[in-house]
């Protein structure tokens, strides 16, 4: 970037375009799983699971075709109405006190939380300035270093992570610094300086290195492999061409 202000702004509105790949990401699931619930209640004849079948099929969708910030809600929402009508429904109506209707109302107290979750994201979200034209820069960067060739492009390295689930991480390696699409939705803009990528203990099969990745306020273990973590070090080090953030 041409000055500090751009790249603070840039860094501002990854957040918000973190909420907005997050939002994409639920919505086609959700998506799935209320056409999934809308077909079995059509072929068992339990016609209440197409409710919030149908439910979940118009907000995934809605939020797939018109992901925002304010998707958050529209999900934020489902969810709790779905999890307590879920509980309500088995509390209320169940015959009996077995394991399976106890299973159940663990699920939707699970899925109340998740969706006052989501509804309190958007709360933080909207306490930070909506810069449109710069979450538009950073979802098109993201979509940029999505789509590189990591086996061939020398701009792009990849490391795995296993937090809670395995992940495959990217960052594309800019001139002014990082574009780091982290745990599949969040996006971080790191400057040269501010991001790392160290080996850490022994290798793995003689082709992965265990490594630390530090970024601003956050680090994460994981593997890679050699040749992207020569790559980076040659990125790093300024060795290694690579095109201007602002291009």
């Amino acid at each position: 970037m041409e000055t500090f202000s751009d790249w603070d702004r840039l860094d501002c509105a990854a957040y918000h375009a973190s909420m907005i790949r997050s939002v994409r990401t639920v919505g086609w699931r959700a998506a799935v799983v209320g056409a999934l619930l809308v077909a079995f209640a059509l072929v068992s004849s339990t016609p209440l699971l197409a409710v919030p079948g149908a439910v979940l099929v118009a907000a995934g969708g809605w939020n797939f075709m018109r992901p925002s910030v304010s998707g958050l809600i529209v999900d934020g929402t489902t969810m709790v109405l779905i999890g307590v009508g879920l509980c309500a429904w088995r509390l209320w109506l169940a015959d009996d006190a077995s394991l399976r209707v106890g299973k159940e109302v663990l699920a939707g107290l699970i899925m109340t939380w998740r969706g006052i979750v989501r509804l309190r994201t958007c709360w933080e979200g909207r306490q930070i300035v909506h810069d449109a034209p710069m979450i538009a820069r950073v979802l098109w960067l993201a979509l940029v270093v999505g789509k590189r060739d990591a086996k061939h492009d020398e701009t792009v390295v990849e490391f795995a992570t296993n937090t809670r689930y395995k992940h495959r991480n990217r960052v594309g390696l800019f001139a002014e610094g990082a574009v780091v699409l982290l745990e599949q939705d969040v996006v971080r803009i790191e400057k040269r300086a501010d991001i790392s990528i160290e080996p850490h203990g022994s290798t793995w099969l003689d082709r992965k290195v265990k490594v630390i990745a530090q970024m601003s306020g956050l680090e994460r273990k994981g593997t890679m492999t050699r040749e992207h973590l020569e790559r980076f070090e040659r990125w790093k080090l300024g060795m290694a061409p690579a095109t201007s953030i602002a291009a």
